[in-house]
């Protein structure tokens, strides 16, 4: 265990081949001491998933490793959290805390993540890090991903305040209008359609017809894609 505190890597990861091929459960109460106080991150980083492998990690340690300085440190307990984010309040307010955090990559994971999470309080933080991240595909694609079955409701959180989408038209928040309206049309849910299509057509201003074109198009590629 204390190995995987060392500086160089072939060391770090022969350890933890062998503490994960032995699974020698005298080693537990090592590794939880490593996640509590490691000053090394990628050893706390490491104990976290070895513990998680035994089923002897909790939402108290995922708590510590959400609460680090290190920016890697935050984005591996906010995947470890999954486990718990359904029926634990404590990390729900603190993944989504992060969902304001001023590493990108982090930012990232925390949209992936949210998907793990079946309930309307995901759409504030999504539409967050969608607008933070608009011009990159890859935080699109993660912030899409989340909501099979919300994105039509993300289109309009994204609309009021205080997102407010349409206070810019580029072309990447357009697409980002279009990517959602292609998976409401995709799942042919009469109401959400309609929901969308009014949100969409009591928007006002020069550049009204721009978005709303956003959506049609991106409806009616979801409505062929689906036959």
């Amino acid at each position: 265990v204390r190995l995987l505190e060392h500086p160089d890597a072939w060391w770090r990861t022969t350890a933890q081949r062998l503490l994960l091929e032995r699974n020698d459960p005298s080693a537990t109460e090592s590794l939880r001491a490593l996640v509590r106080s490691s000053r090394q991150p990628l050893a706390r980083v490491h104990a976290a998933w070895l513990l998680a492998k035994r089923g002897r990690l909790d939402p108290d340690l995922v708590m510590i490793l959400l609460h680090h300085e290190h920016p890697r440190v935050r984005e591996h307990g906010v995947q470890l959290a999954e486990s718990w984010l359904a029926t634990s309040e404590p990390l729900q307010k603190r993944v989504i805390e992060l969902a304001r955090d001023e590493d990108a990559r982090l930012r990232f994971q925390v949209a992936l993540t949210l998907g793990q999470w079946d309930n309307n309080r995901i759409l504030a933080p999504l539409a967050r890090i969608a607008l933070a991240n608009v011009d990159d595909s890859w935080s699109r694609l993660a912030v899409e991903s989340s909501v099979p079955g919300r994105a039509g409701a993300l289109v309009q959180a994204l609309l009021q305040p205080p997102s407010e989408l349409t206070k810019e038209t580029t072309a990447d928040r357009l697409l980002l209008v279009q990517e959602l309206s292609v998976l409401v049309g995709s799942r042919h849910e009469p109401d959400e359609v309609t929901a969308l299509l009014e949100a969409m057509f009591a928007l006002s201003g020069k550049d009204a017809g721009r978005w709303q074109m956003a959506a049609r198009k991106g409806l009616a590629e979801g409505m062929q894609r689906r036959g």
